[in-house]
C-alpha cells in the first residue's frame, strides 16, 4: 500500500513502512490523520490542515516508530508544511 500526497506542483508517495507509524496512530486522539488512512481519497485544507499539522507534530514527540516509519512522519509533515506556506491544499490517495 502506498499513500499518494499531491500539492499544485508536487507529488510525494509514503511506501507501506513509512505508512506503518501512521496505522498505529490513536484516531480518537488524531481525527484528522485518521482520515488519511480511514479513506482512500481525500484533502485538508486550510484550518484543517494547520491542524492536522499540529496533531502530527504532537504524535511526532511522542508516538514511538522505528527510523523509517518516523520519517514518513516527517516527511508527511515537510508536505503539510510547504502546502501550508503557500495556501494550497494537501490532496491524497491510497493505492
Amino acid at each position: 500500500m502506498q499513500l499518494i500526497l499531491h500539492r499544485a506542483e508536487s507529488r510525494d508517495t509514503l511506501n507501506y513502512h513509512e505508512l506503518q507509524w501512521l496505522q498505529g496512530l490513536d484516531a480518537t486522539l488524531h481525527p484528522h490523520l485518521a482520515t488519511l488512512r480511514a479513506q482512500p481519497r481525500g484533502s485538508l485544507e486550510g484550518t484543517t490542515l494547520a491542524t492536522g499539522m499540529d496533531e502530527l507534530l504532537q504524535c511526532l514527540a511522542t508516538v514511538p516508530g522505528d527510523d523509517v516509519q518516523r520519517r514518513g512522519g516527517l516527511r508527511l509533515l515537510l508536505v503539510f508544511a510547504a502546502a501550508h506556506r503557500d495556501g494550497q491544499a494537501v490532496a491524497w490517495q491510497t493505492r
